[in-house]
């Protein structure tokens, strides 16, 4: 048996093929995180793109609806002028007609009394 003591074992430089090797999948490895965000980049971009496009839908239908409730509302406010216009001309028609009649009433209760008074001579 020997009494030598073994040299402690060095790690083996990587052999230039080794080298070559590890920098070409390195190397490929970034060129595919490079591609995956280029195409997640170009995705997002796409997303963004019809967001804008529903954005601008959005604004168009706001300022559409916008229109329309303000016509609306002229159109409510006309009606109700209407209404008040036709309500005071059936008011006024009514008291035309009340007093008319309160009048034909008067004068039939009149000529009532005369003949109730005349009657009485004709007997």
């Amino acid at each position: 048996m020997s009494t030598k003591k073994k040299a402690p074992k060095m790690a083996k430089k990587p052999s230039k093929k080794n080298v070559l090797d590890m920098q070409a999948y390195e190397d490929r490895q970034k060129e595919e995180k490079f591609q995956n965000s280029i195409v997640e980049l170009n995705n997002l971009k796409e997303y963004l793109a019809q967001r804008h496009s529903l954005l601008v839908k959005s604004v168009a239908n706001r300022s559409d609806c916008h229109k329309r409730l303000n016509m609306l509302r002229v159109e409510l406010e006309t009606q109700k002028g209407d209404y008040k216009s036709v309500s005071e001309e059936m008011k006024r028609q009514y008291k035309t007609m009340e007093s008319e009649m309160s009048v034909k009433v008067h004068l039939l209760e009149t000529k009532l009394a005369c003949c109730k008074q005349k009657l009485p001579s004709f007997r």
